[in-house]
């Protein structure tokens, strides 16, 4: 197996992190959370570029199933966490 480095550079740059950002808020557009990420979005950038990462804390929802009816307890990652994620995986999912 071929080792690849350099990953750390490509995840954090900055047009990668820019790119997770809006890949982040593609589907939520109506929220009121993606609505100030949007507004803001250079905001969000400088954080995640600037700050050492320090994972967030969950934040508990409730989610019913509509096709069984069971209602399940989720856990959902912080705005940051979801960022920091898509900028991993844009990269890490284009290695061969």
């Amino acid at each position: 197996m071929k080792r690849i480095g350099n990953l750390y550079e490509r995840v954090f740059d900055r047009a990668n992190v820019v790119q997770a950002v809006y890949a982040v808020c593609e589907k939520k557009k109506k929220t009121p959370l993606i609505r100030r990420v949007l507004a803001n979005a250079e905001w969000y950038v400088d954080e995640v570029l600037q700050h050492p990462y320090i994972r967030g804390d969950y934040r508990t929802g409730i989610a019913a199933d509509s096709a069984s009816g069971k209602v399940r307890n989720i856990l959902k990652p912080s705005i940051h966490d979801q960022i920091i994620h898509h900028a991993v995986i844009q990269i890490t999912g284009e290695i061969p």
